[in-house]
């Protein structure tokens, strides 16, 4: 990416997507009702559904209201590691008269230690559908996969972070762009 308009605006949607993460993991407290399930790993499982007296106040705490699923902490840095949750039951906005989501729908969030008391979002999954009034089907279906995370020196401005990124991308783009040339190959093989 050689634009850095371009690459600010990625950065302020990447911020802003992590912004809407952490405001919905500060409510799940509150929304689910949890079981200990003991460990997996290094990590406590628990398994969540929900919470019969909380009553959402907006359109997405309705919807996570509605799932039933599984969490993982990391009780060392008090952290939630994953949120894995599956819509139990058709979600009505407005009585339906609005809209809906229906049942069976998922999100999945993994988040990584990248450094003591600092969390990224590693995998970021939706799959939702329904309707919203009469005329517009609602089809949510996201799949970000973020990894190969790496510190910067602290003394690093933002000319060498972007050269960075921009010599990683270029790396990235090239080994992509074989992967695509030998699987062209392989395809003309049959």
């Amino acid at each position: 990416m050689e634009n850095p308009k371009a690459r600010l605006t990625l950065k302020k949607n990447s911020e802003a997507e992590e912004k809407k993460v952490d405001d919905l993991l500060r409510v799940i407290p509150d929304i689910f009702l949890f079981q200990d399930q003991g460990k997996q790993g290094n990590l406590d499982r628990l398994v969540f559904h929900p919470n019969p007296a909380y009553k959402p106040s907006t359109y997405k705490e309705m919807a996570l209201h509605a799932l039933s699923g599984v969490v993982l902490i990391d009780l060392r840095e008090k952290r939630l590691a994953r949120f894995s949750g599956t819509l139990t039951q058709q979600v009505n906005f407005g009585h339906g008269l609005l809209g809906h989501l229906n049942k069976g729908g998922m999100i999945e969030v993994n988040r990584v230690c990248l450094s003591p008391g600092q969390w990224g979002t590693s995998l970021f999954q939706t799959d939702f559908d329904g309707r919203f009034a009469i005329f517009k089907n609602i089809s949510k279906h996201l799949d970000e996969t973020h990894n190969d995370f790496e510190p910067v020196p602290p003394d690093t401005d933002i000319q060498r972070a972007l050269e960075q990124i921009v010599r990683k991308s270029a790396n990235w783009s090239q080994t992509t762009q074989g992967d695509i040339e030998r699987s062209h190959e392989s395809e003309k093989a049959f």
